[in-house]
């Protein structure tokens, strides 16, 4: 991943796969279907499967119980599978905290861009990319980001601690929604555009014309 953010590896990265994760038996079956895509395309594209959790974390039978810490065995468990079928990872990092018990199955996080999540950004092993209002907004978080923070955090085994971090180098700028494409060129360089949401109206066809467009 980091090679293709930094352009040493001229394939194309592509994030694909379900918004959110209910159904673990659903994601299983993607999963293995996405396995053979990527084996056939990875002359040429370097394929990410993305699985949103959070929803499963904070309720996994979504019945109203928040059994949070069957939510994120769970969450572990499916990441843990998907990973050793050889099929990287990208998530949401919608909070501060249950990244840090997933962070290292991930292959890709996205993040808004706010102050706490730049600081989260620094301490993640892989790249992360930011979305943001405007570009601007998502490069400048990129760039707080790739320095050292040191801010309140908690530790693997889940106790309170200070996290002093290096920054992370291998950030990109996500443009979704009404972001206009018209405005990609900036100095640092790394995009991704999102087909979906309102991109694409989450229609598979309009995604397929907005990327040609792009």
């Amino acid at each position: 991943m980091t090679d293709i953010i930094h352009r040493r590896d001229d394939r194309l990265l592509v994030v694909v796969g379900p918004r959110s994760v209910q159904d673990m038996e659903s994601l299983q079956h993607y999963a293995r279907a996405l396995e053979k895509a990527a084996t056939q395309m990875q002359k040429d594209l370097c394929i990410v499967m993305r699985c949103h959790v959070e929803e499963l974390v904070n309720d996994p039978y979504s019945n109203g119980s928040f059994d949070i810490n069957q939510g994120l065995r769970l969450a572990r468990k499916s990441f843990v599978e998907i990973t050793d079928m050889g099929i990287p990872l990208a998530t949401e990092l919608v909070g501060v905290w249950t990244p840090l018990f997933l962070a290292e199955l991930l292959s890709i996080g996205a993040l808004g861009s706010s102050s706490a999540h730049s600081e989260l950004a620094s301490s993640m092993p892989c790249p992360v990319g930011f979305k943001g209002s405007t570009l601007d907004a998502a490069v400048d978080a990129m760039e707080e980001a790739s320095i050292e923070h040191q801010y309140i955090s908690v530790t693997p085994e889940g106790r309170t601690a200070i996290a002093w971090t290096h920054g992370n180098p291998d950030c990109f700028a996500i443009v979704s929604r009404s972001l206009s494409l018209a405005n990609l060129t900036h100095s640092m360089g790394q995009i991704s555009v999102m087909l979906e949401h309102s991109n694409g109206r989450l229609i598979w066809k309009p995604m397929r014309i907005k990327w040609a467009n792009t």
